[in-house]
């Protein structure tokens, strides 16, 4: 489950949006859309009532509408509202990105303020990760539970996990 994205076939627009607002008007970055996060739940206990695991990608670089390049502030708060509301579903992983390397508006300082929001809000520890498209980030870092890792070689994935594991200091 992803914060609404476009994808190159997609003609309209996602509707709710987790922000008031429209693209020309511009966004209210200070209030959150209800009726977005009240589907968003209603979507995660479905999945849960499946016994599915709801991936909850907070970022990604497929926007058109300025999420993904919001200011600190704004981004804090963004988090720390997601977190609330859905920290208490026991079927919820956070990814703090999906392709975080080519969210170019976001730095390394950036996903790391991030990763301390969601441990900080997150009183249940769910799972978090972040998400590649060309380089690792450092799965070795106190915050990931796991490697979220887009395959670099259509051959030698699987051949790589033990190598991973041991750079990464990991047992997954």
């Amino acid at each position: 489950m992803r914060v609404p994205e476009v994808l190159p076939l997609q003609r309209e627009r996602a509707r709710p949006l987790p922000l008031p607002g429209d693209a020309r008007a511009g966004f209210d970055v200070r209030r959150f859309d209800v009726e977005f996060w009240r589907h968003l739940e209603e979507r995660i206990t479905q999945l849960g009532d499946l016994g599915i695991e709801a991936d909850i990608i907070l970022f990604h670089p497929y926007d058109r509408w300025g999420f993904s390049s919001m200011d600190p502030s704004a981004d804090d708060r963004y988090l720390s509202y997601a977190v609330a509301r859905l920290a208490s579903f026991p079927n919820v992983w956070w990814s703090l990105a999906n392709e975080y390397d080519i969210l170019t508006a976001k730095t390394g300082e950036d996903w790391e303020r991030f990763a301390t929001i969601v441990h900080r809000d997150d009183p249940t520890g769910h799972l978090l990760s972040i998400h590649n498209c060309f380089d690792f980030y450092d799965y070795s870092r106190p915050w990931i539970t796991h490697a979220s890792v887009q395959r670099r070689d259509l051959y030698k994935t699987a051949e790589m996990t033990t190598e991973w594991r041991q750079a990464w200091g990991s047992p997954w």
